[in-house]
């Protein structure tokens, strides 16, 4: 015994080409969405890689203080066309026959430097940055600037006196 009317005999089918024309049109849709996302972040992604590449600093000196607290000095001047933000100085001491010791400062966490997130340095500006360093006289050091969209600039060989 049937529990369904006879009338629908002749329209088998129907549902299966609905609900697969209904599939096309969700999927042709979910595939523009996403077509359209993708061409976004490689746009995002360009620009940044541009901004990136505009970055150009220069170190054009490392002093190393010793007053009132031992620090290292850093002369920094942006020869870009971008404004720079820099987020963290590291300090590597290189010396011959001694292991290598690495010690980064987040600038971020600086009294001096934590308002503004880091040292903002504008195009064509010099500034020197104080980074809290317990260097040891005669020692050689390698100093690294990281900015905020990654780039490291390297200062090599600086001799503490």
């Amino acid at each position: 015994m049937r529990s369904w009317p006879s009338h629908l005999k002749g329209q088998k089918g129907i549902s299966t080409v609905a609900g697969a024309l209904f599939f096309v049109i969700i999927m042709i849709t979910l595939m523009i969405g996403i077509t359209f996302w993708s061409m976004s972040v490689q746009r995002e992604m360009n620009d940044i890689d541009v901004a990136r590449a505009s970055e150009d600093l220069i170190i054009n000196e490392v002093q190393f203080v010793s007053t009132p607290e031992k620090k290292v000095a850093i002369n920094v001047t942006n020869k870009g066309s971008v404004g720079v933000l820099i987020v963290a100085a590291w300090v590597i001491d290189i010396t011959p026959g001694q292991p290598e010791i690495h010690f980064r400062s987040d600038l971020t966490e600086l009294p001096d430097y934590a308002r503004d997130g880091g040292v903002p340095l504008a195009p064509g500006r010099t500034v020197v940055i104080y980074v809290p360093f317990d260097w040891v006289s005669g020692h050689v050091y390698n100093v690294k600037l990281v900015t905020q969209r990654g780039r490291v600039f390297i200062y090599a060989n600086a001799q503490a006196p």
